[in-house]
This record gives structure tokens, C-alpha cells and sequence, in this order.
């Protein structure tokens, strides 16, 4: 993933997204933090995209760092900022441009989560390693990392080799699949087109690539780090055994020291 890699789907990133499940992840992050009996004050939003959630991490009272490699992305979320004035909290948000792997605060936080597959685009082992290390460092000693991940079967399955095709608000957008089984990665061919104030339509394409790796692994890396695997559950579940059909995988791990 590089820097530009949201150029042009950043300024309707939100449209296509409209129903994503927000409240769900903020709803499943506080659960995973009382059942850990934790009540973070400092929250870091790694790969926070257009801000949603960093903004609705701050509604409740906790200061947010939002970071993600996209200038465009960050740009959109600290565009939301006037509209969070009015309720006191235009100002528990700071936002920085940082790659993940090389993820860098001026202090520890209690917490740091990353949700929306935000670690899928880490396309090398080392990624994930480096990551992993970088998280533990910023976090406090007791920290939670809470994250989720594409599942190898939703990878080779449901993203496979596959398009997939809507229209959302003046906005089009065919999404065109190529799946690698050999290394559970696909690349994502997006074309866009978004409808223009005299009413022509403007194309524009990006190239994504995500990854995934099996719960054995990623386990294995975070143990490396120095963190302690509480649980891996799926889809949005906060206890229970995962399935090989799942699609989407939860961690919560925490920092011992």
C-alpha cells in the first residue's frame, strides 16, 4: 500500500461506504474492553481512513490519535472536524500520516485498535512482524490491541476472482478481482466513476492488494512481539469458537509489559 494508493477513492470513500458497520466495531471494541476490565483513556485509530470511528471513539469522552498512511484519507477525516466543534470535541482528535509499520507517538497509549481489514494491505511477513512490534511499543504496559482481519476463506471465496459492481449517490464503481492462492492475496482493480456538478462523469482506477494470513500465524507473530492472543473470535463475536466459513477474524491481545 502506498501513500497515493486512495488518491481518487478517498473523496468518495465515505459514499461507497455508507453502510459499513461503524457502531459495530465501536460496540464490540468497548465490550472487549470491559470483559478485559479496562477503561482506556488514550485510543489510537491505526488505519483510520476517512475518521469515522476515530470521531466516534471521541464522542465517548477518550482522546484519539487517527493514523493512516493516506494523506487523501486524513485529509476527508480532519474535513469532519467543524462538525464535532459544536459538542466539545473538535479538539480529542490528532491526526498523523505515519506507515503503520513504522508507527511512531509522542507517549503510550492504553489502547490502539485497527479494524475495517486495515492490516490486509500489509502484503509481506515482515509487515505484519514490523507492525506488530511498532504496536507493542506504543502501547502501555496492560494494553489492548484489538484488531480484525479478512479470513483466509473470505480471501479465496467471497474476493476471489470476482467483480462486483454499484452505484451509490453519483457514484460508480466496479471493483474487478485477482486472486493469488498461493499467497491468499488478491488484487483489487478499481475503476470509478464519479459524476462531475455539470453532470458528466469522470473515470478514474486504483490498484489494491490485500492479504491474509492464518490465525496460526498471525498468533505467532504477536507472541514474537511480546503479546498475550486473549482471544480470536469472528464476526463481531466476543467469545466463541471460530468457523472455516467465517469471513471476518477478532483479536484482542494484550501487552503484559
Amino acid at each position: 500500500m502506498s501513500r497515493t494508493s486512495y488518491r481518487h477513492l478517498a473523496a468518495v470513500y465515505d459514499q461507497l461506504m455508507h453502510d459499513a458497520p461503524y457502531s459495530k466495531w465501536l460496540s464490540w471494541a468497548e465490550a472487549m474492553w470491559r470483559k478485559e476490565g479496562i477503561q482506556p483513556q488514550s485510543v489510537i485509530d491505526l488505519a483510520c481512513g476517512t475518521g469515522t470511528l476515530s470521531w466516534m471513539l471521541a464522542e465517548t469522552g477518550r482522546h484519539v490519535i487517527g493514523i493512516d498512511l493516506s494523506e487523501e484519507m486524513l485529509a476527508v477525516a480532519v474535513s469532519k472536524r467543524d462538525r464535532y466543534m459544536e459538542q466539545g470535541i473538535g479538539h480529542n482528535v490528532q491526526w498523523l500520516q505515519q506507515d503503520m509499520r513504522q508507527l511512531q507517538v509522542p507517549r503510550q497509549v492504553d489502547a490502539i485498535v485497527c479494524f475495517c481489514d486495515g492490516l490486509n494491505y500489509l502484503l509481506k511477513e515482515a509487515d505484519w512482524q514490523q507492525t506488530f512490534r511498532a504496536v507493542h511499543q506504543a502501547l502501555r504496559p496492560g494494553g489492548l490491541f484489538l484488531f480484525d482481519i479478512h479470513s483466509e476463506f473470505k480471501i479465496r471465496n467471497l474476493f476471489g476472482n470476482n467483480m462486483f459492481a454499484w452505484e451509490e449517490s453519483g457514484v460508480y464503481c466496479v471493483w474487478q478481482n485477482a486472486l493469488d492462492e498461493g499467497t491468499n492475496s488478491v488484487e483489487e482493480q478499481l475503476t470509478l466513476f464519479v459524476k462531475q456538478a455539470d453532470g458528466r462523469y469522470v473515470r478514474y482506477d486504483e490498484c489494491h492488494t490485500q492479504r491474509t494470513f492464518s490465525v496460526k500465524e498471525v498468533g505467532h507473530w504477536l507472541r514474537e512481539a511480546g503479546f498475550t492472543v486473549l482471544s480470536v473470535t469472528s464476526e463481531f463475536q466476543t467469545s466463541g469458537e471460530i468457523k472455516e466459513t467465517d469471513e471476518r477474524l477478532f483479536f484482542c491481545v494484550r501487552k503484559e509489559r
